[in-house]
């Protein structure tokens, strides 16, 4: 279709003459509406014939149509549309096809009428579908929300209120017409703390000490030391291992020998030396890539490399990088995104693998701990026996990322970039150069990222009270209703980005606050008030992890 184009010669003066700009506007924004007009009819097309098998509720083949963005990236066969291009899209092949797989697949055949409408749909462009799903819930989900510092509430009995943690907490035991629980005695949080900070009972003259103490400051004082402690590294290390999928076994079938252990005492050490949470997520992600990396920073990106290694099948630890760095840092559940769009969380199938185009431009590479550097092979034992000191490192390999159809790599869809989410805030990058591994560390770390803190403090908290104020630590995604002290998670994560991602004065925060210091009895009135604890009048009863047992019986 051909539409009038007011043409202007180069040397006439047209000056302001409003008649003559309200004639340019009318033409313009004619060409334009007819162009969308051109787009409807097709639209409402594949609304009648396919939408149904190929929509927001249902996507046969995993290809969905009612949206842009998965029109172009496809199902299990790869991309449906070549816009400017019918005669080489699938979606026309499949609509002419006499075969098995015609579409649609059942009743009336299209008529040449309307094989002319997706003909020239397609050469047109392709336009007229939304870019993204039409479902916007997740523009208002709470998580999703640049994060903001809250303003304590302000707590007339200011004698229950030991810091700004006790305003939120008692805000909302107020509310709910429910009291705290009174302090526990001091040899109970002495060894609360001992085992919480460092995973050891106290010394019973520690104990001791402790119960004489009268000083004002006694309390912070333990914290201080336990704080200071080494085996504090040892013990948080622990959480953040799990975290990670570390384990101390030495491979899995066909990844014998693997050393990791070099990653697992930089870990500890980073606690201990206390290492800004921002540096200790941009080292573990990409440290290799940073500007004259040191050898610690290189051994710090053995988080990636925590996952079984399957000989020849690269790729299935590249999906494990995904979705561990997605639960770590952003509280997201990727795994689904693999085979097709997300079913509750904006993330799309395309977008899963513009993640996975991060890590696949690297590989898990033996990188020696002597002065060798990275490896072109998994070194041998010597003659005695023994291995040379090495560990396992991420070293860059840029390559080619494709959609995989179905989550199957042997169904190669069209070619994307790295980039992250499209509901997050977004990725900049410099030039037209290819986004790294190192651009999303620190995009992870920005102060406008809504994920990052929140899920750093929600699992610091939730290692002292049993459940996180988010219980699902691993997912803040759209089925995640927003908790009970919200507003405390919030003045947390804003605090501890504001005071430069300092973890133990994060750590401070919730230990000097009267609600973890509460006895945790049982009161028969918070039965039926509060009996999950979620407004947390009392403090609870954790079961101690294998560790700290195996060690109490050492």
């Amino acid at each position: 279709m051909i539409h009038s184009v007011m043409i202007i010669p180069v040397n006439c003066e047209v000056g302001l003459d409003p008649f003559r700009l309200l004639l340019i506007g009318l033409c313009v924004s004619s060409c334009a509406a007819a162009a969308n007009a051109g787009d409807a009819p097709a639209i409402a097309l594949l609304k009648a014939k396919c939408f149904g098998c190929h929509g927001a509720a249902k996507q046969e083949g995993g290809l969905r149509l009612d949206v842009r963005g998965h029109v172009l990236a496809g199902g299990d066969s790869g991309p449906a549309v070549v816009p400017g291009n019918a005669d080489s899209s699938q979606l026309l092949r499949r609509v002419l096809s006499s075969d098995d797989d015609r579409m649609p697949p059942e009743g009336t055949r299209l008529t040449q009428e309307e094989v002319w409408l997706l003909r020239r749909w397609i050469d047109s462009g392709a336009g007229g579908l939304p870019e993204h799903d039409l479902n916007t819930k997740w523009r208002t989900h709470w998580s999703f929300q640049k994060i903001s510092m809250p303003v304590p509430p302000v707590i007339e009995d200011s004698q229950r209120v030991r810091n700004s943690v006790d305003a939120f907490v008692i805000h909302e035991l107020q509310k709910a017409g429910i009291t705290p629980s009174p302090p526990a005695d001091r040899a109970t949080l002495i060894r609360r703390l001992s085992l919480d900070v460092t995973g050891l009972l106290p010394e019973p003259k520690r104990v001791q000490q402790f119960v004489s103490d009268k000083r004002p400051d006694a309390w912070e004082q333990l914290i201080d030391e336990y704080l200071a402690s080494p085996h504090y590294g040892e013990r948080w290390a622990r959480h953040w291992m799990d975290v990670a999928r570390y384990a101390d076994s030495t491979g899995y079938e066909a990844d014998q020998p693997r050393t990791i252990w070099a990653w697992r005492d930089w870990v500890i050490n980073s606690f201990n030396q206390g290492m800004p949470f921002d540096q200790f997520v941009i080292e573990q992600i990409a440290g290799d890539l940073l500007p004259e990396a040191s050898k610690e920073q290189i051994i710090a990106t053995g988080f990636h490399c925590n996952s079984i290694f399957d000989g020849g099948v690269r790729w299935q630890a590249v999906v494990d990088r995904v979705n561990t760095t997605a639960a770590a840092f952003l509280g997201l559940t990727t795994e689904c995104a693999r085979c097709h769009t997300h079913k509750t969380d904006p993330v799309s199938h395309r977008e899963f693998y513009e993640l996975f185009a991060f890590f696949n431009d690297a590989s898990a590479t033996s990188f020696s701990l002597g002065e060798t550097g990275y490896l072109d092979q998994v070194p041998k034992p010597d003659e005695s026996g023994r291995m040379p000191p090495v560990t396992l490192a991420m070293k860059a390999t840029p390559q080619p990322t494709h959609v995989f159809g179905r989550g199957d790599p042997a169904q190669l869809g069209i070619h994307v970039s790295p980039n992250v989410p499209g509901f997050l805030p977004q990725l900049r990058i410099a030039g037209d150069r290819r986004a790294s591994r190192l651009d999303l560390a620190r995009w992870l770390m920005k102060d406008d990222h809504p994920l990052t803190a929140r899920v750093t403090v929600n699992r610091v908290w939730q290692r002292y009270f049993g459940a996180g104020l988010v219980e699902t630590s691993d997912d803040f995604g759209m089925q995640t209703p927003r908790p009970k002290h919200a507003a405390l998670l919030d003045w947390l994560a804003a605090r501890f980005m504001q005071e430069g991602w300092d973890v133990k004065k994060l750590h401070k925060h919730i230990l000097l606050s009267a609600t973890y210091r509460q006895s945790s009895n049982d009161r028969r009135e918070l039965a039926s008030a509060d009996p999950g604890n979620r407004l947390l009048a009392r403090q609870v009863r954790i079961r101690l992890p294998a560790e700290i047992i195996r060690d109490v019986f050492l």
